[in-house]
């Protein structure tokens, strides 16, 4: 593990500007069937300043002293799943790409957040079998049916919750990628339209092209 996790609340001045530019948005599928929904093409080839200043807030909440001397590289999507999408849970992963996952939540549903899990044992990665129904439910855009989910609920079984996260309307949530997480689900009877969120992956934080320390192992150091 590299970092904790963060929660901050407000994170936009004006959410309804972004959901507004949101809206206006190009969404597709991934036709590999690794995620939910739909997503747009990466923020910082649609509009590079929002990108800039979504990522910059970022790093300003993990770095606050360091600001000017920092570079990093991420990429960013907007994420829409459609209203109707019954899923009381996401599929527990990890983004083993990326450094940081965050996730800002752009909608107003609720029992729709992030859980953070461990392993009930040893674990070096996840049963095929299981991520190839997910991926043939997601490309096809099949309903979910008893097949999905028991394939879902054997995967999911395997961990143990350690922390959930609500989805309060314009939090931003961040937490090491390699952490094993997943989404609460997707679908609020009393919310009649789709969940949207910004997602972020951030891929290298560098100081004067060098890599910054990361914060838990240096809590953890004894000299």
């Amino acid at each position: 593990m590299l970092f904790p996790t963060y929660v901050l609340d407000n994170f936009f001045d004006d959410p309804y500007k972004v959901i507004k530019f949101a809206s206006s948005l190009k969404y597709e599928q991934d036709p590999e069937g690794v995620w939910p929904g739909k997503r747009t093409d990466a923020l910082q080839h649609i509009d590079n300043n929002l990108f800039q200043h979504i990522t910059t807030r970022m790093m300003r909440l993990l770095y606050p002293e360091n600001i000017k001397q920092l570079t990093w590289t991420a990429n960013s999507y907007f994420q829409y799943i459609d209203y109707g999408v019954d899923a009381k849970e996401g599929w527990i992963h990890k983004d083993t790409s990326s450094q940081l996952s965050s996730v800002i939540y752009l909608s107003h549903h609720k029992k729709c957040g992030t859980s953070l899990y461990k392993p009930k044992f040893f674990l070096q990665s996840l049963e095929q079998k299981n991520l190839d129904v997910c991926k043939h439910y997601y490309t096809q855009n099949k309903k979910f049916d008893n097949k999905y989910f028991k394939a879902l609920n054997n995967n999911n079984s395997k961990f143990e919750r350690t922390l959930q996260i609500d989805s309060c309307f314009n939090r931003f949530v961040a937490y090491d990628a390699c952490q094993w997480h997943s989404a609460d689900g997707f679908y609020d009877k009393d919310i009649k339209e789709g969940r949207l969120s910004l997602v972020i992956f951030v891929n290298e934080i560098m100081k004067h092209n060098t890599q910054l320390k990361f914060p838990v192992p240096e809590m953890k150091r004894t000299t």
